[in-house]
């Protein structure tokens, strides 16, 4: 699986992430809540090719063995359902939206979506993090450029009005339909994608981001979810990720340290309240100061370009580089601990 995109929003209930993946959405890394597929209306044969025949080849599942059982069928009103949980999966549930040959337009189709989730919330059915592909574009035939600008607008607003809601994964196997959607999230959130917003491959950043990937190889067994190390080794290695990307992973690490430390399981307040609790645990002040930034620095790469009026404008080699240094030695000193 490989990172190609990751944007994050602010919402009332804190920061939710969307992120762009490239792989197989049927064998994808980590747990997920819900996988999101698509179909013809009655459509749910497993054709050589399409996410539903790659369901049935890697997991023996059929979208006609699911549906009777349903727990939430809206099929008459909105043209989407939802499984019972599944057993021996990374996902715990399969929603299906049907598009060809019901008497919706996709546009509308896809706000059902959202209500399906909204009423999983009321349900109590987690619904914490789902992965989609581009709907409607394998088999069905949509054009992609015409679905993605309401895929994007459609997932940003249940992020915002579903509180459980906090990831949502589009995941596409074909270089060309990733690069469509990476090209429409940069267009959707007037990101800069020249080469100056990677990071910096100079001798210095090169061996401060060595030592950083192992530290954190390191800081890995000592966390019970590995899942954010993974990724940020993972951008840290490749010369084509953008500076926000660093960032924001970084911040998230961050989270979990801070979480693990508290001895928590989940968010109960914003992350800077929950750093500053650290000196009740006899953490450094120096660490907590440094926490700060790279807290700062993931805040800053989260919003949009056109929602701060913000000076700087752009981040820097020499910003980046003086963030590094702030994070070498947190990494250091929690690998030892």
């Amino acid at each position: 699986m490989k990172i190609v995109n990751i944007h994050e929003i602010i919402t009332v209930w804190g920061y939710k992430s969307i992120e762009l993946i490239q792989g197989d959405i049927t064998q994808l890394n980590g747990e997920l809540d819900c996988l999101v597929v698509s179909a013809f209306k009655n459509g749910f044969t497993p054709t050589p090719g399409s996410v539903l025949g790659a369901l049935y080849n890697n997991h023996e599942i059929l979208l006609t063995n699911l549906i009777e059982q349903a727990p939430i069928n809206l099929r008459n009103p909105f043209n989407i359902w939802i499984s019972e949980e599944l057993e021996n999966t990374n996902f715990k549930r399969i929603a299906c939206i049907e598009i060809i040959g019901t008497n919706f337009e996709f546009e509308t189709v896809f706000k059902s979506l959202t209500t399906l989730l909204l009423i999983c919330e009321t349900h109590n059915i987690k619904m914490n993090s789902i992965a989609l592909p581009i709907l409607g574009t394998g088999r069905q035939g949509l054009n992609p450029e015409l679905i993605i600008p309401h895929l994007l607008e459609n997932t940003h607003n249940a992020l915002k009005h579903v509180k459980q809601l906090n990831k949502v994964l589009f995941v596409e196997m074909t270089e060309e339909k990733v690069q469509l959607l990476n090209d429409a999230i940069n267009k959707f959130l007037k990101r800069d994608d020249s080469p100056t917003t990677r990071l910096p491959q100079t001798d210095i950043s090169k061996n401060i981001i060595e030592e950083l990937i192992v530290n954190l190889s390191k800081i890995k067994l000592n966390l019970p979810s590995n899942e954010t190390i993974d990724e940020l080794i993972q951008c840290l290695r490749s010369d084509q990720t953008r500076i926000f990307e660093t960032s924001i992973l970084g911040r998230r690490l961050v989270e979990k340290i801070v979480l693990d430390i508290l001895n928590e399981s989940s968010r109960k307040e914003d992350l800077k309240r929950s750093i500053d609790r650290l000196h009740s645990k006899q953490i450094a002040t120096w660490i907590i100061s440094y926490m700060h930034i790279i807290r700062t620095f993931g805040n800053f790469a989260a919003h949009d370009s056109n929602m701060l009026d913000k000076f700087p404008k752009k981040l820097s080699e020499n910003d980046l580089i003086n963030y590094l240094f702030r994070s070498k030695p947190r990494y250091r000193l929690l690998a030892r601990v």
